[in-house]
C-alpha cells in the first residue's frame, strides 16, 4: 500500500475515533489483513482495495 494511502488511512481513523478492526470491518477484510496491507507485508485483494479507496472518498 503506498504510503499516501497508509497516511490516509491512519488519519481519517484517528479522526473519526475508530479502531484498525473497525476500519478493516468497514472495508470487508479482517483485522490482521489491514494490519499487513499496512506494514507492506501483503498487498490487498482488488475488491478491497476498491473499498477501501470507497472508504476514504466517503471520508
Amino acid at each position: 500500500m503506498p504510503v499516501e494511502v497508509i497516511r490516509a488511512v491512519r488519519a481519517f481513523q484517528k479522526a473519526r475515533m475508530l479502531k484498525q478492526e473497525d476500519v478493516a470491518r468497514q472495508i470487508g477484510i479482517s483485522r490482521p489483513q489491514l494490519a499487513n496491507a499496512m506494514r507492506g507485508r501483503f498487498g490487498l485483494s482488488r475488491a478491497a482495495a476498491a473499498n477501501l479507496r470507497e472508504w476514504l472518498v466517503a471520508a
